[in-house]
């Protein structure tokens, strides 16, 4: 096993498991942070728990934020197939995470992405 970056919600979604293997996104998170900083949107990584507010408490940022994000990336890498290695694991693991973030904003749920063992 490996880490994984996954879409955690503030609150459940019934029908929805944000508990994506998300190896993709941890194993390029560097390079799909750079291309999303490329591209003018908040990185992964300024959407996950590593910025946890000074009272320990996890910061819960709004769906249709990570949503901007991850449609750009797929966008981007669907556009560019050189773009990126490992380019269809990248991809699965984005559109799981889109879906996710698609029932959040939905249901007015908060995320972040966070890393899992």
């Amino acid at each position: 096993m490996g880490a994984g970056i996954i879409p955690a919600l503030q609150t459940p979604i019934p029908g929805v498991n944000p508990h994506i293997e998300g190896k993709g996104l941890a194993l390029m998170y560097e390079e799909l942070d750079e291309i999303a900083e490329e591209l003018g949107v908040p990185a992964i990584t300024e959407l996950g728990d590593a910025y946890t507010e000074e009272d320990g408490e996890t910061p819960w940022y709004d769906a249709s934020k990570g949503l901007l994000t991850i449609a750009a990336l797929i966008t981007y890498i669907e556009t560019n197939p050189e773009a990126i290695d490992e380019r269809d694991w990248i991809l699965a693991d984005l559109k799981e995470t889109e879906e996710i973030l698609k029932a959040a904003e939905e249901h007015g749920v908060k995320f972040c992405f966070t890393m899992v063992m």
